[in-house]
């Protein structure tokens, strides 16, 4: 007669392979987040030092309709940026400096930054240098506002900070427990894997580990 499959057992050891495979992943993505933040914070601080020490830091996404730009020569990064495209307007040459400022000025800026927060919110036109009229020599570029735009910014030093949270909240647990088993004595309880000795005070059945007798 033929033994029946344990599916009770393979069940089991499909439950731990689950396990083990989520806590592989969860310390892999925190190992990645931590990188992340050390990078980004020792970027973050390099800007206090001269311009030839500090890290670079420029990733620029753009699509016709959205971008994503993290700049940390500015100590901002846009997280949002949504472009609406218009009819485009034709301005003066930008070599009248008067006018172009004229022309720039009629139209409706809606700028708000937060120092506290280092918050930045901006609502206002694309206004760029373009050129294909007749006359095509040096210099005769016109000003053109080409739609407008709408982009919310956040500081850069904010972003080393989300990404160690992950970190934290993996590890920090781990790691007290671990520095209260290594370095706090417990009376009756063994130092190395913290099994109770009361029992068995000369030997650990645990580990193995012989307390040291004062």
């Amino acid at each position: 007669m033929p033994a029946k499959p344990n599916n009770g057992r393979r069940c089991s050891v499909t439950m731990v392979t689950v396990k083990r495979f989520r806590r592989w992943l969860i310390h892999g993505l925190a190992a990645v987040s931590f990188l992340i933040a050390v990078w980004m914070g020792a970027a973050w601080a390099s800007r206090l030092l001269p311009p030839q020490f500090q890290i670079p830091i420029r990733i620029i996404f753009n699509r016709p309709q959205y971008s994503f730009r993290c700049d940390g020569a500015v100590n901002y990064v846009v997280v949002l940026s949504i472009h609406h495209q218009n009819p485009p307007i034709i301005g003066p040459f930008t070599w009248d400096h008067a006018a172009c400022r004229r022309f720039e000025k009629q139209f409706v800026v809606h700028e708000f930054e937060a120092h506290g927060f280092a918050f930045r919110l901006y609502i206002g036109p694309i206004i760029l240098e373009t050129y294909g009229f007749p006359d095509k020599r040096a210099g005769m570029f016109k000003k053109t506002m080409t739609g407008t735009q709408t982009f919310a910014a956040i500081g850069f030093g904010y972003f080393p900070l989300v990404f160690s949270l992950l970190p934290l909240a993996v590890w920090l647990g781990p790691l007290i427990r671990w520095t209260r088993r290594r370095y706090v004595s417990v009376p009756g309880f063994c130092k190395t894997c913290g099994y109770d000795l009361r029992a068995t005070p000369d030997r650990c059945p645990e580990c193995g580990t012989v307390p040291k007798t004062t």
